[in-house]
C-alpha cells in the first residue's frame, strides 16, 4: 500500500502557549518524503523525444504511472510507460487540454483494461523556449490537482535536451521541482558484474593520508574547497615565515602527502580533494584546520 502521510518527527515542536490572543502552532514538526526520481520506459522516452524534435510548435501528451516503493510503503521512484496524444488546442506559444479530455480518456482506458487512476503525468514541449513554466502551466496543474489528482507529475521539454519534471503530492502538502529524469537503465548482466567486479577489486584501493613536510618556505598553494566554507583569497599554506611541517606543495595545484600504508609520497589534486568519500574530506578538513589554526598562531615547530 502507497503511503501518502507526512512523516512525523520523533520530537516535538518547540511552541509556546502562553499567548493571550488567538493563535496557532503546529505541534509537531514534519519531515516531507525526499524527492523521488522519474524513469521513462525505452518506448516512453523515445515517444516523447520525437514529440519535442519534430513538432514545430508546443505539444502536449499524457503518461501511465507505476510506483516503486520502499518497505516503508513510501514512494522513492516513478516510471511512465505509456504515451498518449489527446485532443488539445495549440498555439505557438502554449497547449491547453481541457478537463473534460482528461476525462474520455480515463474511460478509454478503463474500457480497455488500463487502470485510469495512473494516468498522472502530463508533459509538454516548450520548442526552442527555456523549461521554465509558464503561467498556462501553472494553471494547467492546478486544473489537474483541483479535479482530485493527489499525486501528479509535469514535464516540460525543450528542443536542446533540456527538461524541467515536478512531482506535486497533495496529501503531503509538498511539490517536489527539477527531480531527476532519465530513460529507465538496462539491468547489467550477471557476466559483466563479475567482470567489474574483478578489475575493481584488483584496481582500486582506499588511502588514507599523511602529510609530509612542505619542500620550500613560503612556496603558496592556491586551492579552493568546493563545498567548504573558507574566506576568500586564503590560501592553504601562508607565504608568512612560519613555517609547516605537515602540509607541502609539489606545485601550484597539487599538494603532496605520504601514504602511512604504503610510505609513497603522492600528490593529491583538487580534483581528488572532490572525490574524497565523507571520511576521507572530514580527516582533510580537520588537518587543514589544526594547521591553519598553527599557522594564524605563529607556533609551527
Amino acid at each position: 500500500m502507497i503511503s501518502y502521510t507526512k512523516y512525523k518527527a520523533s520530537k516535538r515542536a518547540s511552541f509556546d502557549t502562553t499567548s493571550d490572543s488567538p493563535e496557532t502552532e503546529q505541534l509537531f514538526e514534519y519531515q516531507y518524503p525526499e524527492a523521488p526520481k522519474v524513469f521513462y520506459t525505452d518506448s516512453a522516452w523515445e515517444t516523447i523525444r520525437y514529440l519535442v524534435d519534430s513538432v514545430s510548435t508546443e505539444v502536449g501528451w499524457l503518461g501511465l504511472v507505476e510506483t516503486e516503493t520502499n518497505d516503508k510503503g513510501v514512494i522513492t521512484s516513478f516510471t511512465i510507460t505509456n504515451i498518449y496524444i489527446p485532443k488539445q488546442k495549440v498555439h505557438g506559444a502554449e497547449t491547453d487540454i481541457a478537463a473534460e479530455t482528461l476525462c474520455d480518456l480515463a474511460v478509454e482506458l478503463e474500457e480497455s483494461g488500463k487502470e485510469s487512476e495512473k494516468l498522472i503525468y502530463w508533459g509538454h514541449s516548450h520548442v526552442n523556449m527555456s523549461v521554465s513554466p509558464s503561467g498556462q502551466d501553472e494553471a494547467q496543474v492546478e486544473e489537474f490537482l483541483d479535479n482530485g489528482c493527489k499525486l501528479f507529475i509535469r514535464g516540460i521539454y525543450n528542443k536542446q535536451g533540456h527538461s524541467k519534471v515536478d512531482v506535486y503530492d497533495v496529501d503531503n502538502n509538498c511539490s517536489h521541482q527539477c527531480v531527476w529524469n532519465g530513460p529507465m537503465p538496462a539491468p547489467v548482466n550477471q557476466e559483466l558484474r563479475k567482470r567489474v567486479d574483478k578489475l575493481v577489486k584488483a584496481n582500486v584501493t582506499k588511502s588514507s593520508f599523511s602529510t609530509v613536510k612542505k619542500p620550500a618556505l613560503g612556496q603558496q598553494v592556491n586551492m579552493t574547497f568546493n563545498n567548504y566554507p573558507r574566506t576568500p583569497g586564503s590560501t592553504l599554506i601562508d607565504t608568512s615565515d612560519y613555517y609547516s611541517n605537515y602540509w607541502g606543495a609539489a606545485d601550484e595545484e597539487d599538494l603532496i602527502f605520504r601514504n602511512p600504508t604504503t610510505g609513497d609520497v603522492v600528490e593529491i589534486t583538487q580534483t581528488e580533494i572532490d572525490e574524497m568519500d565523507t571520511e576521507e574530506r572530514a580527516i582533510f578538513e580537520e588537518e587543514y584546520n589544526r594547521q591553519h589554526h598553527l599557522e594564524n598562531k605563529g607556533d609551527f615547530k
